[in-house]
C-alpha cells in the first residue's frame, strides 16, 4: 500500500475511532500522562507517583455515568488530585471547571489579600488598593 494510501485510512480510522468512541481520547491522554515518561506532563502524573488503573470500559462507564457528551468540552477528572485513575476518583466535567479548580491563588505581594485564581499568570501581582502607591518595578512612590 503507498505511503499516501496509509496516510488516509489511517486518517479515516482516526476520525472514526473519535466519532464512535469519545472517550477513548481521554482513555489515551490520561494514561500517556502516567506512564510515558517522554509525556510533557508526565512529571505532573506519573512522576508524582499517580497510576492509571482504568480499562476503556471503565473509561465508556464514566462517559455513560457523568453524560459527559452533553458537556461542552468534557474533561477526566480526578476527585483526589493526589489519588490514582480509578473508577471510584474519576468523573467528567467541563474542561474550564476542571482548569479552573487547579489554579493557583495569587497573592498581593504588599497587603497579601488573595487577588484571584488567574491574575498572577498575567503579571499582577498586587491588588487594586496597593497599585496606586507601588511603581512597577515593586518600589513605593
Amino acid at each position: 500500500m503507498p505511503l499516501k494510501t496509509r496516510v488516509i485510512y489511517h486518517q479515516q480510522r482516526w476520525e472514526r475511532i473519535k466519532k464512535e468512541t469519545p472517550w477513548y481520547k481521554h482513555y489515551r491522554n490520561a494514561r500517556q500522562r502516567c506512564t510515558n515518561s517522554s509525556n510533557s506532563h508526565y512529571h505532573r502524573y506519573g512522576g508524582r507517583g499517580i497510576k492509571f488503573l482504568l480499562s476503556l470500559e471503565e473509561i465508556k462507564k464514566l462517559w455513560f455515568r457523568d453524560e459527559a457528551w452533553l458537556l461542552k468540552e468534557p474533561s477526566i477528572d480526578r476527585k483526589d488530585n493526589n489519588g490514582n485513575y480509578e473508577f471510584s476518583n474519576c468523573r467528567f466535567i467541563e474542561w474550564r471547571k476542571n482548569l479552573k479548580e487547579k489554579l493557583p491563588i495569587f497573592y498581593c505581594k504588599i497587603c497579601n489579600k488573595v487577588i484571584s485564581k488567574t491574575s498572577g499568570k498575567y503579571g499582577q501581582k498586587r491588588c487594586g488598593s496597593c497599585a496606586k502607591s507601588i511603581d512597577q518595578k515593586g518600589r513605593k512612590k
